[in-house]
C-alpha cells in the first residue's frame, strides 16, 4: 500500500471512528511498567505475553484512550479458534489508533459503557493494526476477574 493511500484511509476513517468511540462511551487505560535501568528482562506468561510487575512493586506509566470492548460468545470463541482450554471470559477490544500498542509489555483496564466496574484484561498475543494503516487496534484479551455472561 502506498503512503498516500494509507494517509487517505486514515483521513477518512479516523474521524468516523472517533465519533463511534465517543458514542459508545468506553475507554481503556494502557499501563506499562516504568523503565528501570539495568533491570533483568521481563518474564513471559504461559501465552507468551510479557508479565508486568504489580502496580505496588514499581512505577507505572499509563494513559487513557477511547476504546470499545465486548465479551466473546461461545460461538465467537469457536470461530476464532479459542477453545475451552482458556477457562476465563475472552474479550475483543478495539482501541483508538493513538494508543502505543505496537510495543509489547502493556496491560489494559477497560472502563465505561455498561461495565459495572473497571475490567482488568490480559492481552492474548499481539495487538493487530486493523488494515495495517494505523486506524484502530484490535486485541483479544482474557478477563480473569470477570464472570462468564454469554452463551452460544
Amino acid at each position: 500500500m502506498t503512503g498516500s493511500l494509507a494517509l487517505e484511509i486514515q483521513e477518512l476513517a479516523r474521524p468516523e471512528l472517533d465519533e463511534v468511540f465517543d458514542a459508545l462511551g468506553m475507554s481503556v487505560t494502557v499501563s506499562r511498567a516504568a523503565p528501570v535501568p539495568d533491570a533483568p528482562p521481563p518474564d513471559l506468561d504461559p501465552w507468551g505475553g510479557l508479565t508486568l510487575p504489580p502496580a505496588a512493586s514499581g512505577a507505572q506509566e499509563s494513559a487513557i484512550y477511547p476504546a470499545y470492548g465486548y465479551q466473546l460468545s461461545t460461538r465467537e470463541r469457536q470461530e476464532k479458534g479459542i477453545g475451552a482450554d482458556i477457562p476465563v471470559p475472552i474479550w475483543e477490544v478495539l482501541v483508538h489508533h493513538a494508543a502505543p500498542l505496537d510495543e509489547p509489555g502493556f496491560s489494559l483496564t477497560l472502563h465505561g459503557g455498561e461495565l459495572p466496574a473497571p475490567l482488568a484484561l490480559d492481552v492474548i498475543g499481539d495487538a493487530e493494526d486493523i488494515g495495517a494503516v494505523r486506524v484502530c487496534w484490535r486485541l483479544l484479551c482474557r478477563a480473569p476477574g470477570a464472570r462468564h455472561a454469554l452463551g452460544g
